[in-house]
């Protein structure tokens, strides 16, 4: 069946979903459709038998017509407020603007791995800190109004990012205020910050790199320090005495008898300086004079 859009039209449709009103949700088209996107010629995925490609819906609609999504055939390029970028998965906010571009989209499996993914990978030309460079990436994320709101690195891919506490080497990726300002990028290793506890190793090895819309080191729109992560054991004189705040450990799953460290979060609040360790947490006054030092682990 064929299905008429504002877009264009969708030929040989199957699976079509619709919601209680009629209006269609999502379908998969099994024959080259021809849709017009932000004037552009974009081509719905319709090859399904390659084993790297998704099986899921060619496009996706919200109720009011406005395309939520699309898998394109073949990756072509697109333009994002950063500049036209090559895509093979677009997304959309309700009021048309791009939300979030996908370079690539193929299917993990044990016929297709993350290596076999990366090699399809190429650096695109990007302007990050005021500093151009070529970068591997696995999304763009956009807020509504066009500006960036999060890049996703490549697995294999790490950037120097200038940052309130100096620069750090980031993986995964990056987030941004909606006036440019950094919000959170997650460390590639072990970095010493200079925090109101005093200098303390920042990093989550536990991690995920899925995206970067949401890291382990955060700052506040002015540039405050906000939360962060660290795996070390971490002694605090107080007024009160002292106080050591261990890290927690699990098993490993890995191995037999082994244990892994998990890390602690440290978040700032005007109320309180908060340690998060598990399912327990050790709230301070941000009053108080706290020196900290490293023990072991």
């Amino acid at each position: 069946m064929d299905i008429q859009t504002v877009y264009g039209t969708l030929q040989n449709c199957i699976r079509p979903e619709y919601d209680p009103k009629g209006h269609l949700l999502s379908a998969m088209t099994l024959t080259a459709s021809v849709l017009q996107i932000h004037d552009q010629r974009c081509i719905p995925q319709y090859h399904f038998d390659d084993f790297r490609r998704k099986y899921i819906p060619s496009v996706t609609f919200y109720p009011n017509g406005v395309l939520r999504s699309i898998s394109l055939d073949q990756q072509q390029n697109f333009p994002s407020p950063l500049g036209n970028f090559p895509a093979e998965l677009l997304t959309f906010y309700p009021s048309g603007a791009l939300r979030r571009l996908f370079p690539l989209n193929g299917k993990l499996s044990a016929y297709w791995s993350e290596k076999d993914e990366l090699t399809r990978s190429h650096a695109l030309p990007l302007t990050i800190n005021g500093k151009k460079m070529d970068i591997k990436i696995t999304c763009l994320h956009f807020y509504a109004a066009g500006a960036l709101r999060s890049l996703t690195l490549a697995p294999s891919e790490t950037l120097i990012l200038q940052t309130p506490v100096g620069p750090i080497k980031t993986r995964i990726g990056f987030s941004l205020y909606p006036d440019g300002a950094l919000e959170s990028l997650e460390p590639a290793a072990q970095a010493a910050i200079a925090a109101e506890l005093g200098p303390i190793p920042i990093y989550d090895p536990s991690a995920v790199g899925i995206h970067a819309d949401r890291n382990s080191l955060r700052f506040t729109p002015d540039g405050h320090l906000q939360s962060f992560r660290t795996t070390a054991a971490l002694s605090l004189q107080t007024p009160q005495g002292f106080l050591t705040a261990m890290p927690a450990t699990a098993a490993n799953p890995l191995t037999d008898n082994g244990k892994i460290t998990l890390p602690s979060e440290i978040l700032f609040t005007p109320a309180s300086l908060i340690i998060k360790r598990r399912q327990q947490e050790l709230h301070l006054s941000p009053n108080t004079k706290i020196k900290a030092k490293i023990a072991s682990a």
